[in-house]
């Protein structure tokens, strides 16, 4: 006999992106609702498509800092 078993995976994307100084100052001291939005406009479609609950999963990702942030990366 077969049995089926079904369980969360969590997977994450790391990708780096390039911005003007002034755009990563902006959206690095931004709002969590506006962070969120920056992320949603420029991860993969295929990726979003992945991310639990879209939009609000993201926000409540950042709320942790864990499973969601946005920094600035190191030369």
């Amino acid at each position: 006999m077969k049995i089926e078993i079904k369980y969360p995976f969590i997977c994450f994307n790391i990708i780096q992106i390039d911005v003007d100084d002034d755009k990563a100052e902006e959206i690095l001291n931004d709002c969590q609702e506006n962070q969120a939005q920056f992320i949603i406009d420029n991860i993969p479609v295929d990726d979003y498509l992945m991310v639990p609950n879209g939009k609000k999963g993201i926000v409540s990702a950042l709320d942790t800092d864990i499973y969601a942030h946005i920094k600035e990366v190191k030369p």
